[in-house]
């Protein structure tokens, strides 16, 4: 399965209260977001999660398959 940056970024930015991250540049605040993406995705028990996890910065794609999925809609 495939999840863009993008869809990520919208569900996290709905969470943050740090109003310093809206006035930023928006190159400057993508970069930022990438690296908090990169750093949650490296973590031991989110790796677990998945079967094939790989992220393509240019694209701004995650393609991804769980590993125990509970059904074949479970993705």
């Amino acid at each position: 399965m495939t999840s863009e940056y993008s869809d990520i970024f919208s569900r996290f930015l709905l969470r943050v209260e740090d109003y310093k991250l809206a006035g930023l540049d928006e190159k400057i605040a993508n970069e930022m977001l990438i690296g908090y993406l990169r750093n949650g995705a490296s973590e031991s028990y989110v790796r677990r999660l998945f079967a094939n996890f790989t992220m393509d910065d240019d694209v701004e794609e995650i393609e991804w398959t769980l590993a125990n999925p509970a059904d074949a809609l479970a993705d």
